[in-house]
């Protein structure tokens, strides 16, 4: 169950993603403001999930770990937004799979999650997949002739931070706290930052106001509602899968991803800012058939 229940997160966050690059190409210059509507769609929604349940006491040192998986998350969302800003969706995804090298390594340090051989061939695969689907030749050069961009290197600040999220929040499922009273604070913990996003992003979101593009407004509460439930997704998946593999397989979001924006993109000419030729249309099919090659090997 655990399995469908990631896919089903990942194919919810591959079409927020969709209506995040729309809008971000279109109408926003500073990334801050979407992280600012995530922090706060976050934090009505885990204010929720008490209200519903009521108060459940946890202790100091593990309502310190709910909130701090929550902050170090919010890097991870303010580098997606940036490299957003950066590249196109159907190469910034893949980089997400970035995270799942840094949590494989953090659940087999910290909570001894140490799988077959197979299982980590399959991990690599699928990681080498997503990676594919974002390979262009880079723009910038680093000492020794390495090609990255800009989007590579804010998505390995993101990885890093996100593989601390996840580790953090399943350590606490496994010590036994409810699934939905860490995702409740770790939300709170989520929304802290926004205090610092609402001055970063005040005259974007007056300018916004002002050119009364209101229908702004609605497409990131759409697009961060859609994320937030894939991130319930997960939180429900982790009660009883390993995180390292979650994080592995959230990686096909890559795949569904290019599906769906290249879909739209034949169907709707200019509704994306990406690059549709036979030549990157080859290349992605083929990391698409590698990431199907890895999830089989992962369920073998």
């Amino acid at each position: 169950m655990w399995i469908y229940l990631t896919f089903l997160a990942t194919i919810l966050w591959a079409i927020a993603t969709i209506i995040d690059e729309r809008t971000i190409d279109t109408y926003i210059k500073n990334p801050f403001v979407n992280s600012l509507f995530y922090s706060l769609i976050g934090l009505i929604v885990g204010v929720g999930f008490f209200i519903y349940r009521g108060s459940y006491p946890i202790s100091t040192t593990n309502f310190i770990i709910a909130i701090f998986s929550g902050v170090t998350y919010v890097i991870t969302i303010g580098a997606y937004f940036f490299a957003l800003k950066e590249d196109e969706v159907t190469r910034v995804v893949p980089l997400t799979s970035l995270s799942s090298i840094f949590t494989i390594i953090l659940a087999a340090v910290l909570l001894g999650e140490i799988f077959q051989t197979v299982t980590y061939l399959g991990s690599l695969i699928i990681i080498a997949g997503s990676l594919l689907i974002a390979y262009k030749p880079y723009e910038k050069k680093i000492k020794g002739g390495i090609k990255l961009s800009k989007a590579f290197l804010l998505m390995t600040i993101g990885g890093l931070f996100s593989g601390i999220s996840a580790v953090s929040q399943k350590y606490l499922i496994n010590i036994g706290i409810p699934t939905d009273v860490v995702f409740g604070y770790s939300r709170i913990g989520v929304a802290i930052p926004s205090i610092l996003f609402i001055l970063l992003a005040k005259k974007e979101i007056q300018r916004l106001v002002n050119q009364k593009k209101h229908h702004v407004f609605k497409n990131m509460i759409l697009s961060e509602t859609i994320t937030i439930l894939g991130t319930i997704f997960i939180f429900l998946a982790m009660k009883t899968g390993p995180v390292g593999l979650i994080s592995v397989i959230a990686n096909t979001e890559a795949m569904f991803t290019f599906i769906i924006a290249s879909t739209l993109g034949f169907i709707i000419p200019g509704f994306l800012v990406q690059k549709i030729d036979w030549q990157t249309l080859f290349q992605k099919v083929i990391a698409t058939i590698i990431i199907i090659i890895g999830i089989t090997l992962i369920g073998e």
